[in-house]
């Protein structure tokens, strides 16, 4: 069975249409920002977040994902929540082999 993994640049409005396309055996990984914090965390170190959705059989969940941690790991729960404006928990993983 062959397989393909992408990330959809998107509205959340189109979401559902998306859903639909990929049928109940797909998984869609969509974008729906990128931005680097700086701007927003003058006091940390800067990092780039990608905000996006992943969905698979009409289940969804926020990820945000980054490239580091641009505050100490005991405060990135709080500001992920504040961010997103939904409870989110920071789960780094680790690095690719």
């Amino acid at each position: 069975r062959a397989a393909y993994r992408c990330s959809i640049h998107c509205r959340t409005e189109e979401i559902p249409e998306l859903f639909r396309l990929i049928g109940p055996d797909g998984r869609l990984y969509a974008t729906l920002c990128e931005f680097q914090t700086d701007a927003l965390l003058p006091e940390g170190e800067n990092a780039w977040v990608i905000l996006g959705v992943v969905g698979q059989q009409e289940r969804f969940q926020i990820e945000a994902r980054l490239n580091r941690a641009p505050l100490p790991e005991a405060r990135m729960d709080g500001w992920l929540t504040e961010l997103v404006g939904a409870p989110m928990s920071y789960a780094p993983l680790g690095p690719f082999p």
